[in-house]
């Protein structure tokens, strides 16, 4: 073969490492740029909050940093590639890019995703903000003000009539509304920041509108129930209150004594019936002060009272204050229902396979929830056909938060944030430890749990107590535990005398117990 054939083709071989889109040659090896798959956010996905999580794959056999840039690199922000981490994001479109590098110099930094955040606008207070009464007109100007601009609002007139506002720079508008028959009347302001996003809603509130009546009396409030201050069981999750007035009127409830305009509408009112459900703790007691307004907007100058208090299964430790269910406030919480408080439990795209959760234990321990499918979890369950975000945090008044942590699929963090695609569900687990020096007593700590622009409240309620020699949770914890598998070995017959055993003289001890005392 000629010789310059033969050195053409040994350069070529010597030249083809340069010549290899995205590689390099160091140190004698051939390095490729860094392989990144970005998991999450999700492309093209619709989000409903700007608090989003970043989660890629990064393959690499010598891997060193990575960023991220949601401003097309005007900054970037260094973050733990092997970890998920959080990061806020825009309204609207929004492009999230990513960077890697080795520790070689090699850099892919191509890696790109679109997704959408549609955050419903939070409101200004409508002018009238509180309830209103005409004194004798029959118009009043109702004034919205956004903290960011919208596409679209609407203006809802007693639950039925729905008008298009025309908006002043997107952000406000200002609408006259007549009404010539007396009576009382709600009005809801709607908007939303495109085509695409969830309608925000404000505070409901209550406009009175009259001619003149004469009518200077405010209404008379009577049959208050419970009356008195009774004590309810320590198994009570929440107690509904109720009265009569003597003429149709809005009535309002608050934990101080303060005029009728700055208290919270009751949940069941403007008729002679008025109610409110109210979640509640064991080992508190409850004051509520009321007061109505009845269709001249004539309001109590007074306030009644209703009292009741809820017993306690362990003294010491808890400590907090007690959960309030206020409809109205966007949260659905224990005691209210979307019968009680469509406002706040209506129109749910998920539900969980429980409400509440009631476990006891010992300091130095970790809780166990016997009998609770899966044992100490909670399912929740999308009802649509389509995907929902959902965000799992702990919130309480007392120390329990910091016993907490939350598992979902291989992450065990504080919060949690995933996807719950059509039809399906997943599973959240508490993972409890009990500090080993805790005081006794009850304690409560609440998983908020948001899915699209609704939130649901998950109480966990402990009680800490002293540990018992033969306590059902003992046994459990024995029967499970690894020093009961060398016994699993043997035949049913003799595990059956062996449990019949334990349990006769498990009934000799109690029985000896009440003879001794």
């Amino acid at each position: 073969m000629n010789i310059k054939i033969i050195l053409g083709l040994i350069l070529l071989f010597l030249l083809i490492p340069f010549i290899q889109a995205d590689t390099f040659e160091s140190g004698g090896e051939i390095i490729t740029n860094p392989n990144v798959t970005i998991n999450k956010p999700l492309s093209n996905y619709n989000y409903t909050t700007t608090n989003r999580t970043l989660n890629i794959t990064y393959s690499d056999t010598n891997p060193d940093s990575c960023w991220y840039s949601i401003d097309n690199w005007t900054t970037n922000t260094t973050f733990n590639y092997s970890e998920e981490t959080y990061f806020t994001a825009g309204h609207d479109l929004n492009t999230l890019r990513i960077g890697c590098n080795d520790s070689f110099g090699a850099i892919n930094s191509s890696e790109s995703v679109n997704f959408y955040v549609f955050t419903p606008p939070v409101f200004v207070p409508p002018t009238p903000a509180t309830n209103w009464n005409s004194n004798g007109n029959n118009s009043f100007n109702v004034e919205v003000n956004l903290n960011w601009s919208a596409t679209e609002c609407q203006f809802e007139w007693n639950y039925s009539v729905n008008t298009t506002m025309n908006l002043v720079n997107s952000k406000n508008f200002t609408l006259t509304k007549v009404e010539t028959s007396n009576g009382n009347y709600s009005y809801r302001v709607f908007c939303k920041a495109s085509s695409n996003s969830y309608w925000g809603n404000s505070s409901e509130r209550y406009a009175i509108i009259y001619n003149s009546s004469g009518d200077t009396t405010p209404p008379e409030i009577y049959n208050i129930q419970p009356s008195g201050n009774p004590e309810y069981s320590s198994e009570t999750y929440s107690v509904t209150f109720a009265f009569n007035t003597n003429e149709q009127a809005i009535c309002a409830y608050s934990t101080s004594d303060e005029p009728f305009s700055n208290m919270t509408n009751m949940s069941t009112t403007n008729s002679t019936t008025h109610q409110q459900t109210i979640s509640v703790n064991s080992g508190w007691s409850y004051t509520y002060y009321i007061r109505c307004q009845d269709l001249s907007g004539n309001a109590n100058n007074e306030s009644k009272t209703v009292r009741w208090s809820v017993a306690s299964t362990a003294s010491g430790g808890g400590g907090g204050s007690p959960t309030v269910s206020i409809c109205g406030n966007g949260l659905c919480e224990p005691g209210e229902t979307n019968i009680t408080c469509f406002r706040d439990c209506g129109d749910f795209q998920f539900i969980t396979n429980l409400p509440y959760l009631v476990i006891s234990g010992s300091p130095g321990s970790e809780l166990k929830c016997w009998g609770v499918e899966r044992g100490c979890a909670i399912r929740i369950i999308n009802k649509e056909n389509f995907t929902i975000p959902i965000s799992v945090i702990l919130e309480s008044n007392d120390e329990s938060v910091g016993w907490i942590k939350l598992r979902n699929g291989n992450k065990t963090a504080d919060q949690l944030d995933f996807d719950i695609v059509g039809d399906s569900s997943q599973w959240v687990y508490f993972i409890i430890n009990i500090p080993e020096n805790q005081s006794y007593g009850e304690y409560q700590t609440n998983l908020k749990i948001t899915g699209g622009i609704k939130t649901l409240i998950f109480p966990i309620k402990m009680n800490i107590q002293k540990r018992q020699l033969l306590s059902v949770d003992s046994i459990l914890f024995w029967l499970f535990s690894p020093v009961f598998d060398d016994y699993k070995g043997l035949n049913w017959g003799t595990l059956i005398i062996i449990i019949t055993l334990f349990v006769f003289m498990w009934k000799i001890y109690q029985n000896g117990k009440k003879i001794r005392y």
